[in-house]
Formats: structure tokens, C-alpha cells, sequence
């Protein structure tokens, strides 16, 4: 963390009297539960719900996919108890519809982080349960049709696997992947494609070979009149994770066509992540990490890892926020406890700083 080394992140948790219920984020009241239990994660600044239950992901650790081990019913449970804590809304219907303010017809994006996919359920990603349970909260509660949500990634695939377990007939954006529809999207573009909507950078994004490039919102996110962000728990190899603000790379495209974030992982790497999310804010309405599984190592290459912190197994958790700079302040404080407890390196996190400032989100008052 900017700032604080290992043991000083120690000293804090010492000081907050955490220690002797393991590495716990600062500011959380007890250790999580295999009961549904919350959290408040950070006191002050911009809410967060912290949820978890030993009923939401009872894996065995051993059978594939790893996501068929999440219990549906709990999910759904524990979603709508997520967002009416998040809101303080009487019932499920009314915290739904408080952050939403929808009208008929308008159009709603979620963003799953798919960065693993490619390797089939053996690594963490949003599970497409949590995308289902989603839907399932904005179709029942909120009247959202199922023609009107749009789950996206503009620069992964989304396998037929994965969407068969989100449950649902909504509209799938993603990278285009056979050869007629690159050529399709040459030709007539698609919703990956850029919109007008610029993503102001303070730095400039080149190619390998100098080339600049601009920064554009694709179609799918200028099209649409709500977001709901879904990161999943996990550290990161430049930086110390990466959470709900890095989930949103997946929302961009260039004016070259590319939309691989791959050329925003240099130097500027977290001024980029702060910039992106701030672009992003005033369309995000929910923001739920899926924390059922999740990886803090460097050497696991993303498979699912059980956690010191979370009593020696899965997290089996879900944390809810309205803005993805409170969660990341929140998720900062999980990974870091995590890290610091195996002796790991705690690597930069300055681009959540940067990030209140652009957005004025998870600062406390």
C-alpha cells in the first residue's frame, strides 16, 4: 500500500485489535462468517456491504467447473440482502428500483470480468451465476426486459459454457472472435466498435510500434442508460489488485479498432485504471464483487485460492457498492490483509487515491 509497508500494515491491524481474528480490512467489525454476516468496511466514506455465508460456496476444491459449486438459491438470498443493506430500503423491490430510477425501454450493461476465460472455469472470474442472480434482480424488481440488458466484455469472448449457466435470454457483447464477424465489424462495425463518447487520459496511450491511439467508450456503453460492474476478488501482477475500476478496461476501445487494453499496462498503468473509472462513473448504478472465490498469490496464475483471512478457506462472500472506487478501497484492504499475513509483497495502489480525487467516490467526509 502507497505509503505503508508490511509491517506497518501490521501495526494498523494491531491497532485496530484485528490481529487476533486474522488480517481482517480495516474497519470491519468482526471476522467473516460461514453464517451470513455484515461488514462495514469502511467507515466514512462511500458505503460498503460485505456478505457471507458457508452455504453460498461450499466447494470441495477438487470438482469442475469450480462455479457449479455455488449454491443459487443462497445467491439470490444474499444479493437482495446486499442491495437492501446497500440502500436501507425495506424490501428487495424497493432497494432495486431506488438505484436504478429506470424507465421503461432504457438499456442496461453488465460488465463481468472475464480476463480467464479462456481457460474455461479453471480460473477466477465473475461467475455467470452472479450475472444470472443480477438479471434475475433488475428483470423481477426493477422491470428491466430481458431484450434491454446487455452482458459485455468488448475484449474477451463470452463461450456459449458460460452464458448456458447465466440462465437468461439477454443480448451477449464481445470480442469479435470467427472470421466473418471481424470482417463484419471491419465493414459495418458492432457494438464494440467506438462510440463518439472520448475517455479523457492524462497520458498518452501508444502501440508497440509509437503509434498514438484514442480512447473511446464502445457502442454498447454509450447505448446504454445503466451499468452494473462485476469484478471478481484477485490480486494483480503489476499492481496490487485488480477490482471493480481495472474490471472496467473491458470498456474500452481505440480508435484503431483494437479493443485489447493491452497498451494500457505500462508506466501509466494506474493513472489509466483512475481515468477510465471516472468515465465511467455517472452511468454505474450497483457494483457487486463476486468474492465467493478469489486469488491472492503470485504463483497460482489465478486458480482459486483459500484464504488465511477468511478462516483458511474460500471467501465465499459477495461486497456491494453503488461507486467501483469504494469498492476498490474496500478490496485494497481485503488483498492487502491477505498478503501481509503470508509475508508478499504489497504492491502500489495509488491508482485508488487518484481516483477519489477525479471522482470525489470513497473519500471520507
Amino acid at each position: 500500500m502507497d505509503g505503508l509497508d508490511r509491517r506497518g500494515f501490521l501495526r494498523l491491524l494491531a491497532g485496530l485489535g484485528l490481529c487476533a481474528l486474522g488480517p481482517l480490512p480495516a474497519g470491519a467489525q468482526a471476522a467473516p462468517s460461514r453464517s451470513s454476516s455484515v461488514l462495514s468496511p469502511e467507515k466514512g466514506g462511500d458505503r460498503v456491504v460485505a456478505l457471507s455465508s458457508e452455504k453460498l460456496f461450499p466447494w470441495d476444491g477438487r470438482s469442475r467447473p469450480y462455479v457449479d459449486a455455488v449454491e443459487r438459491e443462497e445467491l439470490d438470498r444474499l444479493v437482495d440482502a446486499g442491495v437492501k443493506r446497500l440502500t436501507g430500503a425495506a424490501s428487495a423491490r424497493q432497494a432495486w428500483r431506488s438505484l436504478f430510477d429506470y424507465g421503461r425501454g432504457e438499456k442496461v450493461a453488465l460488465k463481468p470480468n472475464l480476463n480467464w476465460i479462456k481457460d474455461g472455469f479453471e480460473k477466477v472470474v465473475t461467475s455467470p451465476q452472479l450475472v444470472g442472480s443480477t438479471i434475475r434482480g433488475l428483470v423481477e424488481h426493477v422491470g428491466v426486459r430481458e431484450s434491454d440488458i446487455f452482458v459485455y466484455d468488448v475484449s474477451r469472448p463470452i463461450p456459449a459454457a458460460y452464458r448456458e449457466r447465466v440462465g437468461y435470454d439477454v443480448r451477449y457483447v464481445q470480442r469479435a472472435v470467427s472470421f466473418s464477424a471481424r470482417v463484419y465489424r471491419r465493414i459495418f462495425g458492432d457494438l464494440t466498435s467506438p462510440s463518439q463518447r472520448r475517455v479523457p487520459l492524462s497520458n498518452r496511450v501508444v502501440t508497440d510500434e509509437g503509434v498514438e491511439l484514442g480512447c473511446f467508450v464502445p457502442q454498447v456503453v454509450a447505448r446504454c442508460d445503466h451499468l452494473v460492474n462485476l469484478p471478481v476478488l484477485k490480486s494483480h501482477q503489476f499492481v496490487l489488485f485488480s477490482g471493480a475500476m481495472k474490471n472496467l478496461f473491458g470498456s474500452v476501445v481505440f480508435d484503431n479498432g483494437d479493443t485489447t487494453p493491452r497498451h494500457m499496462h505500462g508506466a501509466h498503468l494506474e493513472d489509466h485504471i483512475a481515468e477510465v473509472a471516472a468515465s465511467m462513473r455517472d452511468v454505474t448504478r450497483l457494483v457487486v464483487c463476486d468474492a465467493m472465490a478469489g486469488t491472492w498469490s503470485d504463483e497460482r496464475h489465478g486458480a482459486p485460492e483459500r484464504w488465511e483471512s477468511f478462516g483458511g478457506g474460500w471467501p465465499s462472500s459477495l461486497f456491494f457498492a453503488r461507486c467501483a472506487v469504494a469498492m476498490d478501497g474496500h478490496l485494497r484492504r481485503v488483498v492487502a490483509a491477505e498478503r501481509s499475513l503470508r509475508g508478499l509483497e504489497l504492491r502500489s495502489s495509488a491508482f485508488v487515491e487518484r481516483a477519489k480525487e477525479l471522482t470525489g467516490c470513497g473519500k471520507n467526509p
